[in-house]
Formats: structure tokens, C-alpha cells, sequence
């Protein structure tokens, strides 16, 4: 029998009364993320108010008028925040959806199906929101093989035009995709369509480009950039651009590896290139979302995500590109690689961090995407690493976890999940510590409400993946 039938959803959650009351949360502080992160306007002895999953009032206790017959609990002495969101995760089991909800992650962008790094979302209950990725190319690879890579697809693959384009984009829609990863064989006037629909859709748009300038996505309106190694591309030389964007996931210890890794470990963020680039994300709204805790795996401080509170719920088999070691928390190192590998790797670690915090020098906001289950990274454990390197970046603690909560309102244009409001799903994580004053805070969690429903921690936490 799966291991899954052994647990009904309502052992999973607190037990509710038999008849439907409002909840009252109070006496928390509730933390205000808003405007980025910088507002700072903290509810103190706050209420939220929480019917049929959603919260209908929140706010200062003056304000809010409490139902009479709900159910109260107090929070005195606690935190509440959003649900956390991950931009760029995966779930492809039932421990994963566990881990991402123990660790407070509510809803997460789930990466595309025919990722091979990562692997099929499967559903499980209770699981965090999805909003499903597919990836968009614009080109028809008909003859060219399985095998054929975005180079190849790119230089012989048949260029769709603006209609087909559409119609590739709608029939994913249909299938229940909710944004778009825009991919390395388009060309500029590509991502523009590209764009324009998913908009008309009501759809978000990420761009991993290749081909593409990143500065006129930008202007296209592409809602947000992925990866820093990608992300940086733009401030590449031609050729070096042009390599990379054809053969963007060769190994480790190829020779392009190894030159971009040294360039990029060694990028000029004080020039007028970085600058006018970092001026146009700002001037047209377009978020980064670095994924450092996949970039950064090679750094020595790097916890062991094994002996996270969630390490027991992952399936070692289900972790299968580049797992770190379960006894030395260490990233891999490939047999074939140089010995000065893992300090090319440190090194551009570093300058990723680095690059980071000029952007937000600069004035660029940011989501918060992990990039699980890719490079060893586990599901939840991955947004609270990215969170810590976000605040390695420059950010605030309080822009953080913004980045993690109400810039997705902001950029993706989501209306029901990112916040503690009216209309907004009642996703919320209660913490035993103040995490505006240290990031490592958002860990202590107390409770998790999902669709207003208090989870139980501990039996989520309990649960183990069949041997």
C-alpha cells in the first residue's frame, strides 16, 4: 500500500470543529513586506480574520471587527508573515510537498516537465499552491532528433512565426501552465510576442535567454530574469555570448564552463555596460530571481541540506543531479575535474553574491527562487538558503522576504496568494521569532495556515519516504 494512503488529510491537519466557524488569529505582530520590502509599517496586536479559506479582514485591532462565535486563537508574543512562495521549485513527491510546507512554503512555481535535471511534478495532499512553468522556444525541432540541443534547434529548427508562437503558448495554457519560461533559441522579436501573449492571458513571464538581448526583453516587459550565470550573459563578449547561448548546459569541466566561470568570477560591476543594464531593469520593472542557492553549492559554509529538519522526508533517489554527500554536506566534484575546481567554483560563488548586491545597489527588486531539486538543492530547505544569500546580497531582511512573499503581487501580478489581506488565500506562518531583526528567524516556525487550515508540523514532519 502507498505510504501516502496510511495518512488521511485530516491527520494531517489540526482537527476543526464540525460546523464552519470564522478563525481569529490575534495579538501577533503582523510583519508588513509591502512596497518591496521597505514600508516597515508593522500591525502590532494584529488581527486576521479567516473565513472559508480566505482572509476577510486584517489589520490593527481598532479596526478589524472581530465575529462573533469564532474560533480565537492567540498569538501573543509571535510573528505572522505570507505563506512563502518559491519562484522556481519542483515537487516530485509526497516528502518534497511535506518539506516545502514544514519549511512555511505555501505556493511555488513548479519547474517545467521536461526538465532533466529535475524530474514530473507529482501531486500529493496537502500540497503547496502550484503555478505550473513551460517553456517556450519558438522553434519547430520536427527532424532533428530527441537529442537535437537549443544550438541545434536554434540554427535548423523551423523559426515559428507570431501565430504559431500563440497557439504553442495556448495549448499549454490549456494544460493548466500558469507562466512561461521564454528559453535560449528565441530572438528578440520572439520573446516580444511571446510576451505580448502571455499577457493577454494573464500570465507571468521568466526569461532564461540565450540568443535574446536581455536589456530588450526588458523593454518587451519580460516580468522577470532567471539564474545569475544567465542573468549576466548580457554582459558577456559577442562571442563568448554566442557560445554560451548555444551550448548553455555543457559539463562542469568543459573548457566553456571553465572560461565563462572565470569571466563571470571576474565581472566589471563598476562600468557604464553594468550600469546602463542595471537602469533598464529598473526603469521597466523587471525583477532577477539569481537561484544563488544552486549557484553558490561550492561555498564552504554552505549547510548540509541532509541535516535540515526537513532532510528526513526527501527520498535520496529523488535528489538525482549532483546530490551533495549525505555525511560531509559537500557539493560533488567531478572525477574528471582540475584540483583548482572548487576554487573557480568558490570564486564565482562569490562574485554572484557580489553582482547581486550592485543590482540592488542599483535599484533592481528581486524574487526568491530556489532552484530545487537541481544541484543537491532540497524543496524548502532551498528557499530559506536563498533567503540567507539574498541577505548576503544587500537586501534586508524585511526585502527578503518580500522577495518571498509580495514582490510576486508585485511582478507576477498575483491577486490571491503573497499577502495577509482581504481576498487572499489564508496562507500564513507563524514564527516564534522576529525575522526582520535575522532572516535565520523565518525558520522558527510555530505554525503554518494553509487555505486557513492549521497544519500539524509535527506529523508532517514525522512522515518518511518507503524505502
Amino acid at each position: 500500500m502507498p505510504r501516502l494512503l496510511l495518512f488521511s488529510i485530516a491527520w494531517l491537519f489540526v482537527s476543526a470543529p464540525l460546523q464552519a466557524r470564522d478563525l481569529v488569529l490575534e495579538h501577533a505582530t503582523m510583519v508588513d513586506l509591502d512596497q518591496f520590502g521597505t514600508s516597515g509599517r508593522d500591525v502590532h496586536d494584529a488581527v486576521v480574520v479567516v473565513r472559508d479559506g480566505h482572509v476577510v479582514a486584517a489589520g490593527a485591532r481598532r479596526r478589524v471587527a472581530v465575529p462573533a462565535g469564532a474560533l480565537h486563537v492567540d498569538l501573543r508574543g509571535k510573528w505572522i508573515i505570507p505563506g512563502l512562495i518559491d519562484g522556481f521549485s519542483s515537487q516530485l513527491d509526497t516528502g518534497q510537498a511535506f518539506a516545502q510546507l514544514a519549511m512555511g512554503v505555501t505556493t511555488i512555481s513548479q519547474t517545467a516537465d521536461d526538465d532533466p535535471r529535475r524530474g514530473l511534478y507529482a501531486p500529493a495532499s496537502p500540497q503547496p499552491h502550484m503555478r505550473r512553468l513551460s517553456d517556450v522556444v519558438g522553434h519547430d525541432g520536427k527532424g532533428l532528433g530527441d537529442q537535437a540541443g537549443y544550438g541545434e534547434l536554434h540554427d535548423r529548427g523551423r523559426r515559428l512565426p507570431d501565430v504559431e508562437l500563440a497557439a504553442d503558448m495556448d495549448r499549454k495554457i490549456g494544460r493548466g501552465v500558469a507562466g512561461f519560461m521564454l528559453m535560449y533559441p528565441l530572438d528578440d522579436a520572439q520573446v516580444a510576442a511571446a510576451v505580448r501573449h502571455a499577457r493577454t492571458r494573464g500570465l507571468f513571464t521568466i526569461g532564461e535567454l540565450g540568443h535574446a538581448s536581455y536589456a530588450k526583453a526588458a523593454a518587451a516587459g519580460v516580468d522577470a530574469f532567471i539564474h545569475t550565470s544567465r542573468i549576466e550573459l548580457e554582459l558577456t563578449p559577442p562571442d563568448l555570448h554566442e557560445a554560451v547561448a548555444q551550448t548553455p548546459f555543457l559539463p562542469a569541466t568543459a573548457p566553456l564552463t571553465r572560461r565563462y566561470s572565470e569571466f563571470l568570477a571576474t565581472l566589471d560591476t563598476d562600468g557604464p555596460a553594468f550600469h546602463a543594464y542595471a537602469a533598464t531593469l529598473v526603469r521597466h520593472g523587471t525583477a532577477l530571481m539569481p537561484t544563488l542557492a544552486i549557484a553558490t553549492t561550492y561555498l564552504p559554509d554552505t549547510p548540509n541540506p541532509w541535516a535540515s529538519k526537513i532532510g528526513p522526508l526527501i527520498a535520496r533517489q529523488s535528489i538525482r543531479h549532483l546530490p551533495f554527500d549525505e555525511h560531509t554536506g559537500r557539493a560533488p566534484v567531478p572525477a574528471d575535474a582540475p584540483a583548482d575546481y572548487g576554487a573557480v567554483r568558490e570564486a564565482r560563488a562569490r562574485k554572484s553574491i557580489a553582482t547581486m548586491h550592485a543590482f540592488h545597489q542599483a535599484g533592481v527588486h528581486f524574487l526568491a527562487g530556489s532552484g530545487a531539486v537541481a544541484f543537491g538543492v532540497l524543496p524548502g530547505w532551498g528557499l530559506h538558503r536563498e533567503l540567507e544569500l539574498l541577505v548576503q546580497s544587500g537586501l534586508t531582511p524585511r526585502e527578503a522576504l518580500a522577495a518571498a512573499s509580495t514582490n510576486f503581487a508585485e511582478r507576477f501580478r498575483w491577486r490571491d496568494v503573497g499577502r495577509i489581506a482581504p481576498g487572499h488565500r489564508a496562507d500564513i506562518v507563524v514564527l516564534n521569532a522576529d525575522p526582520t531583526r535575522d532572516i535565520r528567524n523565518a525558520e522558527a516556525i510555530d505554525a503554518v495556515y494553509l487555505d486557513g487550515e492549521r497544519l500539524d508540523l509535527s506529523r508532517l514532519l514525522a512522515w518518511r519516504p518507503a524505502s
